[in-house]
């Protein structure tokens, strides 16, 4: 086959005539094309559909023809870049008479706004008029039909003899993505009345058990032998963070990440962390808010906005140490404004890449994101470890990662920092907005706020704590934390308001999966799910499921509810908002100790209201479904003081 090179003149004006706010343009090109035995010459007369045409070259023969089609889908409106510009080198394929095979077409593009070029190239044989040419392009339309008529009849999954009722979707490849990502509480209660409490559903090409009876929950958690809890997140974690597999089997670490976390997140580590997350509290509530807390003035703030600079800034500070020294450094302030910098714009890079992190779950690849993906690039750098050397008061977590990083790794010096990465997002992602909905909620029920302030004040007065604005902390352990049984309920209940979190498992083989009543075939690579907000929301738990009661987890006695019902029996997983089983989250006790600090501190320090008291509960973001504690869809104003102490 010969390959000749056309190359139109430079930067030809792109159909300056279309029509207003025109956003896909078509042209259909009629090219002939000749091959002489020297320096043959090869000719495209390019037309816009508004009649605007560019002359690239002309020569003629009846043996060389072929058709191509040249779609733009423009990005951004073209009439507000009326400077856009194409310039393209198009590569033809000589086709003799008689040959049907499609030959590609290379094109080069440089373009001043964003595009999506499609080009088809059809042999055209004696095509000569334009209704052939439509002719042609009908012919492409039935073809892509009959594919997916194809599709819908052979590529489809069949359900076969003993499994789960099946939900394929009409679309190829998303299935029931669409109408699951747009309320997936609502879709799954649609199929578990069509259903029954297990269906498969097919989800961006994955086929989806879902489990919805709770007492078949306990059914999942024995199947360690044929279900694998670990690929999934594995999976995940390296397509969002962009670090290598941490899957052992894969070669680049032999580190087991659930036992370090098991580790360094509970147990005596988890004291050390509570110490040092109540100090760094106070230094950014009271130290480096200090200019905007004036004496008797009150602070207007988003309440979101408040809570994500306040827990972000605290928690980066306990796991991730201080760039200064408070004991003997003489220029402590500079250093730590310096330091606040550097932290609140970690923040903003966190806050971008956290915008797309679903996308990123999805499978989308995160270079289509741009400002997201040089987002967590400058945190991965902020966390190299020649950087994390520099800091003061590492915590051990982020010690002992570093560590065996270097020793268990094949990972460069960027993958390590992105596992880092990894650790600041699972801290921060879930905790900020769970301390929004609590603060939230107490703001909106002045009973709750009254029992609440009065169990801080108590344990306070027990542990002989004073509350001051002199520079001395406030230190309440591990223990003091534990013995507040009303905080305790109304972070739980704030959390079952908001949770949307999913329990994946993945098929090792294909298996049997025993329930209660009945059992089912699953084939291999299927994923078994748990999606515990339908658990939450059953009115038959929890009376009145949509309204907050802060005492709903509290017994007669004032002490921790474990009681649930359904169906007159009693339930064993009846709060799940961080997973269950080998796989819960084994951060989930420093999450709700800092927000019971975090929590203690407000009370003690300062006064602090809605704005709006009548303000309605803003709605959850449904986008974050599936990942933990959903965020609000918009902030709320309310203010705050500094008390008179």
């Amino acid at each position: 086959m010969l390959l000749e090179e056309v190359s139109p003149p430079p930067q030809p004006s792109l159909c300056p005539t279309a029509e207003p706010r025109r956003s896909l343009l078509q042209w259909h090109t009629r090219a002939r094309a000749a091959h002489k035995e020297k320096g043959g010459g090869t000719g495209w007369q390019l037309k816009g559909s508004t009649g605007c045409s560019h002359q690239l070259a002309q020569s003629e023969s009846p043996g060389h023809r072929c058709l191509v089609t040249l779609e733009l889908l423009l990005l951004r409106d073209i009439n507000s870049r009326p400077d856009l510009q194409l310039s393209a080198s198009i590569r033809r394929s000589s086709l003799q008479k008689g040959d049907r095979a499609e030959r590609e077409q290379a094109l080069s593009r440089n373009v001043t706004s964003p595009v999506i070029l499609v080009v088809t190239h059809f042999p055209l044989g004696s095509f000569r008029t334009l209704p052939e040419m439509f002719l042609a392009s009908w012919i492409l339309g039935v073809t892509v039909i009959l594919c997916c008529v194809s599709w819908f009849l052979l590529g489809r999954r069949r359900r076969r003899q003993g499994e789960p009722p099946l939900e394929n979707g009409f679309l190829p490849y998303l299935g029931c993505a669409l109408k699951f990502g747009a309320n997936p509480l609502e879709f799954l209660k649609e199929k578990q009345k069509k259903h029954g409490h297990i269906f498969t559903c097919h989800v961006a090409g994955k086929y989806i058990h879902f489990l919805t009876d709770p007492f078949s929950y306990h059914a999942l958690m024995r199947q360690g032998k044929h279900l694998d809890w670990k690929k999934f997140h594995f999976a995940t974690s390296a397509k969002a963070f962009g670090h290598g597999s941490i899957d052992p089997e894969e070669g680049n670490t032999t580190e087991n990440f659930h036992q370090t976390f098991i580790r360094t997140l509970q147990g005596n580590a988890l004291d050390a962390l509570i110490e040092a997350m109540m100090e760094n509290l106070q230094y950014v509530m009271l130290q480096s808010r200090a200019p905007k807390l004036q004496s008797n003035t009150w602070v207007t703030e988003g309440l979101y906005t408040f809570c994500c600079q306040v827990m972000f800034e605290s928690g980066f500070l306990t796991l991730f140490g201080k760039e200064f020294n408070s004991n003997n450094d003489k220029n402590l302030s500079s250093k730590q404004e310096t330091e606040r910098a550097h932290i609140l714009n970690a923040l903003e890079n966190f806050k971008e890449f956290d915008k797309i992190f679903p996308a990123l779950v999805a499978g989308l690849p995160i270079h289509l994101f741009k400002s997201a993906h040089s987002a967590r690039e400058r945190l991965g750098e902020a966390l190299l470890h020649k950087n994390l050397l520099k800091r003061d008061n590492l915590s051990e977590l982020v010690t002992l990662r570093m560590f065996l990083n270097d020793t268990l790794s094949t990972f460069d010096d960027m993958e390590k920092a992105k596992t880092h990465v990894a650790v600041l997002w699972a801290s921060q992602a879930n905790t900020i907005p769970a301390t929004f909905w609590t603060l939230f909620y107490l703001l909106k029920s002045p009973e709750a706020m009254t029992a609440a302030t009065k169990e801080v004040q108590s344990v306070l007065e027990s542990a002989e704590e004073s509350i001051s604005l002199d520079g001395k902390n406030i230190s309440l352990n591990r223990k003091q934390l534990d013995n507040m049984p009303i905080l305790d309920s109304i972070i739980k209940e704030a959390m079952r308001l908001s949770s949307a979190s999913m329990t994946f498992r993945v098929a090792k083989e294909d298996f049997t999966l025993h329930l209660e009543n009945d059992f089912y075939n699953i084939r291999k690579d299927d994923i078994v799910a748990l999606y515990p907000q339908l658990l939450h929301f059953d009115p038959e738990i929890y009376a009145d499921p949509l309204t907050f009661k802060y005492d709903r987890f509290l017994n007669e006695k004032g002490e921790e509810k474990t009681d649930f019902y359904r169906n007159g029996r009693k339930l064993k997983h009846y709060y799940m908002p961080f997973g269950t089983g080998i796989a819960k989250c084994p951060g989930r006790l420093f999450a709700v100790h800092e927000i019971k600090q975090f929590l203690a501190l407000i009370f003690s320090y300062f006064e602090i209201e809605l704005v709006d008291g009548n303000v309605k509960c803003p709605s959850l973001d449904q986008s974050r479904a599936g990942l933990g504690i959903l965020q609000p869809s918009n902030d709320i104003d309310f203010r705050y003081r500094l008390k008179c102490l």
